[in-house]
């Protein structure tokens, strides 16, 4: 509830979902002719149907960023005037457990570079709420520092 706040989120997906689902790339529209004038992307189409294309189309979006290519994909937005850092993380499994803990360290088994920087973000915050678990004043310590 402070200015210049965000939210930090992750979006977890089975290894049926690729990076390329979450931002859209690589897209060919059906039936259209691929010309190779485009330099660097700047005009690469993004799949319409993709999480990244929803996202940005809504009309409570602004400053839509996907950054695909860093070390920890993500988007960033703003969503009626909150900005929201939407993070990528595909597991090694078929499937997204109900009971999904992403503190378990199984989660980390046979994933790639880019989503163990993902998900370790929030294992490490977890890590140090836990060790400085204790009264109201060292938690509130702890999120000043």
């Amino acid at each position: 509830h402070e200015p210049g706040a965000d939210i930090d989120t992750i979006v977890v997906v089975p290894n049926i979902c690729t990076k390329e689902d979450f931002f859209g790339s690589g897209y060919v529209p059906p039936d259209s002719m691929v010309q190779d004038d485009d330099e660097e992307g700047v005009n690469e189409m993004r799949d319409p149907d993709s999480l990244a294309e929803r996202i940005r189309r809504h009309p409570d979006v602004t400053n839509f960023i996907p950054v695909e290519g860093a070390a920890v994909p993500i988007l960033t937005f703003d969503w009626e005037g909150i900005n929201i850092d939407l993070l990528f993380a595909r597991l090694n499994a078929p499937s997204v457990p109900t009971n999904f803990d992403i503190d378990n360290d199984m989660v980390l088994s046979g994933v790639d570079s880019a989503t163990e920087k993902s998900l370790n973000g929030p294992r490490v915050t977890n890590l140090i709420a836990a060790l400085v678990g204790g009264t109201e004043e060292r938690y509130q310590t702890f999120l000043t520092v």
